[in-house]
């Protein structure tokens, strides 16, 4: 059950309305993050207002400077987008964080209902896709940044089923056949603290051993932010329900499962 709940009002000028979700509600494996129901934009909307600031303003400087360039050279407009921003039934999970060098190589997978043929996806361009199946179900593959990172698409029954790397498909498929629709009008949002957690502690390490941090190296981590981490591990695992209004964002929910400390 619940330990501690969490329930209150984020007052947001510009709240989207509610709107009824068909979202996929399960993942081939326990998500770091995951968001489900409502809209793309109605998640990157929500973030914001929490952040106080907009989405892609928080990113990482490489992020950043890395979607310009792909951006630039895919010749993405935001109308291309729009599809994926306005369709209703998203699901999104953060599944795994992966290192290459120095960069950290997130693994995800989010779906989204659809009311076209794969084919008529607007993004990526249809020349840079490689066809690809997953036993008897077609899609495609967009390798952008290589093996590490690319887009495999396909579908599955209303929905458009996304992941950043071709062996997440297979899995994400299967879940998704069992899966039973989200009901109602309230998003949902889970987080395994412990694991974005014990995730966050081998970035910031790693960021430090090679002097990424501003002003701070290995010793000032270990001392400062590493028992913050160890600490929000303990706490368990977040849900909540979310559900929007013409003021903002009510929400309701709490930690559940939590750890002793060790």
């Amino acid at each position: 059950g619940t330990h501690w709940r969490l329930d209150g009002h984020l007052n947001f000028k510009g709240a989207p309305g509610a709107v009824t979700p068909h979202a996929l509600t399960a993942w081939p494996s326990k998500p770091l993050l995951a968001v489900q129901g409502g809209r793309l934009k109605d998640w990157t909307a929500l973030a914001g207002a929490v952040a106080g600031r907009p989405l892609l303003e928080l990113l990482p400087q490489a992020y950043a400077e890395t979607w310009d360039v792909l951006r630039t050279q895919w010749q993405i407009d935001e109308g291309a987008l729009s599809y994926f921003k306005e369709s209703d039934g998203f699901s999104g999970a953060l599944l795994d964080i992966g290192m290459r060098g120095t960069l950290p190589v997130p693994a995800f997978a989010m779906s989204l209902t659809y009311d076209a043929e794969l084919d008529a996806l607007p993004f990526p361009p249809p020349q840079e896709r490689i066809p690809h199946a997953w036993g008897e179900t077609e899609g495609f593959l967009w390798p952008f940044l290589g093996e590490a990172f690319l887009i495999a698409a396909a579908p599955s029954g209303p929905r458009y089923i996304f992941t950043s790397q071709e062996p997440l498909m297979a899995p994400m498929l299967e879940a998704a056949a069992e899966a039973e629709p989200l009901s109602g009008t309230a998003w949902l949002l889970d987080a395994d603290l412990a694991g974005l957690a014990e995730q966050a502690e081998t970035l910031l390490i790693r960021a430090a051993e090679h002097e990424l941090l501003p002003r701070r190296n290995a010793r000032d981590v270990e001392n400062d932010i590493l028992p913050a981490l160890r600490a929000l591990a303990l706490v368990g695992d977040l849900r909540l329900e979310i559900t929007p209004d013409a003021e903002g964002y009510a929400f309701t929910g709490g930690f559940v499962g939590k750890r002793e400390a060790q």
